[in-house]
């Protein structure tokens, strides 16, 4: 019988791949559109890949790496799409707005990981942020599917 063995940093290292050729391969289809709503939603995806690839490769890169800039990007990432959203919903999302939630989310991470070392927080900080930031992608997704005429 088949044993197959669960490793999670290899995982995230082939999600992380796979984020780094979807992004790449849309924009190359995407980019002549004249909008800069494509270049944001790959940028993100893009970031998204290299979060994921430094949160596999725990353990072969220092922490830091690993966790803090993994997450932070994983943040920025998000945002990116957020943008792209907002940008197609005719409603940019500022700039400096973006900044400053990535700001305070890369922040209370530093707190809880160097002042408290305290995984629990880090994880629990970035697991709500996360499912924060996909509940504001999937209802500017619908915002999106509402205000374009496409079907599909």
């Amino acid at each position: 019988m088949l044993q197959i063995i669960y490793d999670i940093p290899t995982a995230f290292l082939l999600a992380g791949f796979l984020f780094l050729l979807m992004p790449v391969s849309a924009w190359m289809i995407l980019r002549d559109q004249g909008t800069a709503a494509p270049i944001y939603w790959c940028a993100g995806g893009t970031v998204l890949g290299i979060s994921l690839m430094l949160l596999g490769l725990r353990g072969h890169v220092p922490d830091w790496a690993s966790y803090m800039l993994g997450n932070v990007m994983l943040f920025a990432g998000q945002l990116l799409h957020i943008h792209a959203l907002r940008k197609e919903c005719h409603r940019p999302l500022k700039w400096s707005s973006s900044l400053g939630i990535l700001f305070l989310l890369s922040f209370l991470y530093w707190l809880f990981w160097a002042y408290m070392q305290s995984a629990y927080w880090r994880f629990s900080l970035a697991v709500t942020a996360n499912a924060g930031f996909l509940i504001w992608t999937a209802w500017l997704a619908r915002k999106v599917a509402l205000f374009e005429p496409n079907k599909s």
